[in-house]
């Protein structure tokens, strides 16, 4: 008797399909656009990170060309080169190094920046902060 009337209550239940979409919907959802947002982000991080190291390449060969630049010029044409990113110039912080590699002197330019992401709150911070680097392999002369 109870085996009875709790299959017609279950049977009641398993009949009525309204709303099934809604909740399967509902819980597919939010895994779907987290995968696609953090996919979006991903591609803008790499685009950013490839277009500066791009842009410091340029700057690399402007100071071959011209070797006897300060270290102040080098970040004014650096920040030049960069303000096209989608990040605000003045989070860029550019430094200038001189390394000794075998005898020779290479000037080294290193620009980090803090991207500003859409899902900031999700990533961690160790992967918020990217470093991109360029070598310009001109012997310095005195």
């Amino acid at each position: 008797m109870f085996s009875e009337k709790l299959k017609n209550f279950c049977g009641i239940y398993r009949a009525c399909q309204k709303g099934t979409a809604a909740i399967e919907f509902a819980l597919l959802a939010i895994p779907f656009l987290i995968a696609i947002f953090g996919i979006m982000e991903a591609a803008r991080i790499m685009y950013t990170n490839n277009s500066a190291q791009y842009a410091l390449e340029e700057v690399s060969r402007q100071i071959s060309l011209n070797e006897d630049m300060t270290a102040e010029a080098i970040e004014a044409l650096a920040k030049e080169k960069l303000s096209d990113m989608k990040v605000n110039q003045s989070d860029w912080d550019i430094t200038t190094n001189i390394v000794t590699n075998g005898g020779a002197d290479f000037i080294e330019i290193i620009a980090r920046a803090r991207m500003s992401s859409l899902m900031h709150d999700l990533i961690p911070e160790k992967l918020d902060l990217f470093t991109i680097e360029a070598t310009v392999k001109t012997a310095l002369t005195d």
